[in-house]
């Protein structure tokens, strides 16, 4: 039974999958937007919203942590101080996958990963205006719609048993 083993496996034996998962992270990273298979784009996300998380903490274990994935000290600087920023007040959804068409050849659904571009700091987000019956009513009044008066059809014959 697979319960609970949600790895996908993209049809490659372990030393292949990694290799390519590290080759994904790293172009993403350093190009800041891919395009792949869908499949690819799922871990492709997954493991540099790991990494992202990551550098925010920005200490000497999670900076080696990120050069096993990454293995380029100039990656991982720019990782650490320009993409790990961005990301300071955000908590998680640092990349976005949008799906394109098939690919001619094979079928295969394409998709196009990418990191947010721009983080809105928490400064800078606006409360949402409270719904309609959330605001503000006098003491011990509930708002009420006013009641619309319900007109009775009388039904002849077999309708009458047969309510709509």
């Amino acid at each position: 039974m697979r319960h609970r083993k949600d790895k996908l496996k993209l049809s490659r034996p372990r030393s292949q999958r990694k290799a390519l998962k590290d080759l994904l992270v790293r172009n993403l990273i350093l190009q800041e937007k891919i395009k792949t298979t869908l499949a690819k784009a799922k871990v492709a996300a997954r493991f540099t919203e790991r990494l992202i998380s990551l550098a925010k903490k920005d200490n000497l274990s999670s900076r080696r942590r990120a050069y096993a994935v990454l293995k380029d000290h100039s990656l991982v600087r720019h990782l650490f101080s320009e993409i790990a920023p961005r990301f300071k007040n955000i908590k998680g959804g640092y990349t976005r996958i949008l799906k394109l068409n098939h690919r001619k050849g094979d079928g295969a659904p394409l998709a196009l990963v990418e990191l947010m571009s721009v983080a809105i700091p928490e400064s800078q987000v606006k409360p949402s205006k409270p719904a309609e019956s959330q605001r503000e009513t006098p003491a011990g009044e509930k708002k009420r719609k006013p009641r619309e008066e319900k007109t009775k059809v009388k039904r002849k014959g077999l309708g009458r048993l047969f309510k709509k």
